[in-house]
């Protein structure tokens, strides 16, 4: 009973931390121009565009519990990175960006591929232990 409850409040706790990074995420693309600028060496903007989209789309395929929800949950993040990018037209500062999107779907298969290789890591050890 107790690692039940233990188990449903860490559920809950990534699911409130991917909801954040979600609203995050959104708030901060439809903000005029608030990140990092690209001009240096370093394309700090595209780098932030690919960790931000691969933590999002790695939490709900390594903790949610369905297969089916988390698939789900999953496919959206690039679809939400390329909504956000077409919308970015309309703010003030901001442009639609082909490179932003990209950095954005590569983070996302990135996270994507990490988390389903933390789902199958799990199931072996579950595995193991029956």
């Amino acid at each position: 009973m107790k690692r039940q409850l233990i188990k449903q409040f860490v559920t809950r706790y990534w699911i409130g931390f991917w909801l954040t990074g979600v609203c995050a995420v959104v708030i901060g693309s439809l903000l005029p121009q608030l990140g990092p600028p690209s001009d240096g060496i370093l394309p700090l903007d595209k780098i932030a565009h690919f960790l931000a989209y691969a933590i999002l789309a790695l939490l709900p395929m390594a903790r949610i519990y369905r297969r089916e929800l988390a698939f789900i949950t999953t496919a959206s993040i690039p679809v939400m990175g390329m909504l956000l990018e077409y919308a970015q037209r309309g703010v003030a500062g901001r442009d639609f960006s082909p490179e932003d999107m990209i950095a954005n779907n590569l983070g996302a298969l990135i996270g994507i591929l990490i988390g389903i290789a933390l789902r199958l890591n799990r199931r072996a050890e579950r595995m193991e232990n029956i």
